[in-house]
């Protein structure tokens, strides 16, 4: 008897094993009853807000909301990969990969990254996915706009055909069998390719000097050009389309390092005009392109015009 219960038992191991290897959910019983059931992989696989993980025989959906009304959706179909791998999509850094004479619509490199069940990198696969970028600011004339992947070989943009643009949702949407950084440029004409151009010079003393042009926002995302050792702030939309170039996310620092121009796209007011700004009860007068706070009704009745009630942040410009 003892032999016979030692016999069950090493088949019962034996089988947890198989049903290990295999993916079965058993239940084992003793004096003639048992079975095993299998439990197959789900054919599809949603992922939202974390990483997508699926097998060979799945297709999955991985939908990534990056902030500030930035999402990206990324679809594997079945048979794309040819064992498990893990998609993750995050937001690059441009750093000194600018792309020449173009502008980057919302200064956004996406990064999307795949690693199988080792950990190592994937970049081609089987079938085609489907990338979905929405991206806020999508302009209304998107001839001359192209998603565009980044060959780290020939350190050069080159353009993803057949691109889908919906202006109405702000969304882009394009295949490829292949993963790397993708942005989406604006350039006359759409070209196969462009080339880098580095607004950023390294000078001797490991200082970063920004080069002519150069686009540049802090923490309170406003945007400046960068003009000789000044930089100016852009206030509207027209005035920034006139630019080419991304925008590069810097600290405070580098903001404060450079001098103030004047502001570009704002009302320009002459010497003398008062200004105020709305829910502010004080009273500025313009001189010399800055405001000067009047502090009394003694000074304020030396001036002469109607007082103006402007935008906060217009006054601020001054």
């Amino acid at each position: 008897m003892q032999k016979k219960n030692l016999i069950k038992s090493s088949v019962a191991v034996a089988s947890l094993v198989v049903a290990s290897m295999f993916g079965f959910s058993a239940a084992f019983g003793y004096g003639g009853g048992g079975g095993a059931s299998y439990s197959a992989p789900a054919p599809a696989v949603t992922a939202i807000g974390v990483p997508l993980t699926i097998g060979s025989s799945q297709e999955g959906v991985a939908t990534n909301n990056l902030g500030n009304g930035i999402v990206v959706q990324v679809a594997v179909p079945k048979g794309a990969v040819t064992g498990q791998t893990t998609f993750k999509t995050e937001l690059g850094q441009v750093g000194e990969n600018q792309p020449t004479g173009s502008f980057m619509v919302g200064g956004q490199v996406f990064n999307i990254t795949a690693t199988d069940i080792n950990n190592n990198s994937v970049t081609s696969f089987s079938n085609n996915l489907t990338i979905t970028l929405q991206i806020p600011g999508l302009p209304a004339d998107v001839s001359d706009l192209g998603v565009y992947w980044f060959n780290t070989s020939t350190n050069a943009w080159v353009l993803v055909p057949g691109a889908i643009f919906n202006t109405a949702s702000g969304k882009v949407t394009f295949s490829v069998n292949h993963l790397t950084k993708f942005a989406v440029l604006s350039s006359k004409g759409t070209p196969a390719t462009i080339s880098i151009s580095p607004a950023v010079i390294k000078q001797v003393l490991g200082e970063k000097k920004y080069a002519d042009g150069t686009l540049l926002k802090g923490t309170n995302h406003r945007i400046y050009v960068v003009k000789g050792n000044a930089i100016q702030y852009i206030s509207t939309l027209k005035e920034l389309a006139k630019y080419r170039g991304p925008v590069l996310k810097v600290s405070d620092e580098v903001i404060s390092s450079f001098s103030k121009a004047a502001v570009l796209g704002a009302k320009k007011y002459a010497n003398g005009t008062l200004v105020k700004a709305k829910g502010d009860a004080k009273i500025y007068v313009i001189k010399d392109g800055k405001k000067v706070h009047i502090k009394s009704l003694a000074e304020l009745r030396q001036q002469k015009g109607k007082t103006l009630t402007v935008e906060a942040s217009e006054l601020n410009n001054y």
